[in-house]
């Protein structure tokens, strides 16, 4: 499965990046993938939070013989490369309005999900 990820940079929630990425790898792992590569558009906040996600997450990966791969990608990549998504998350402000990349995978069929930080 491959993944693309992008937020607000005032975002740190870090149980809601937990959340989305379990999610996404639940549904990899419900589709049979092996391989889960994470495209990562920023900003440096979410990046690293994804990073630390899976760095700790390596050996269950492992154990399900999952390949995962986090590749740190331009925030424009995702519209140029829609068609190699399956999967979009985009972490969100409380009360921001929808960005312009999730409705584009939205209209693309790219199954997404926004996680909007608690107060």
């Amino acid at each position: 499965m491959k993944v693309v990820i992008q937020g607000n940079k005032l975002f740190d929630s870090y149980e809601q990046i937990l959340r989305g990425l379990g999610t996404a790898l639940h549904s990899a792992n419900t589709k049979g993938d092996k391989e889960f590569i994470v495209f990562c558009a920023g900003p440096t906040n979410i990046t690293d939070r994804v990073k630390e996600f899976l760095n700790v997450s390596e050996n269950s990966l492992k154990a399900y013989k999952v390949r995962h791969k986090l590749v740190r990608v331009p925030p424009k990549w995702i519209m140029e490369h829609s068609y190699e998504v399956d999967y979009m998350i985009y972490f969100a402000m409380p009360k921001e309005p929808i960005p312009e990349v999730v409705k584009f995978c939205d209209r693309k069929d790219i199954e997404n999900f926004v996680y909007r930080q608690y107060q």
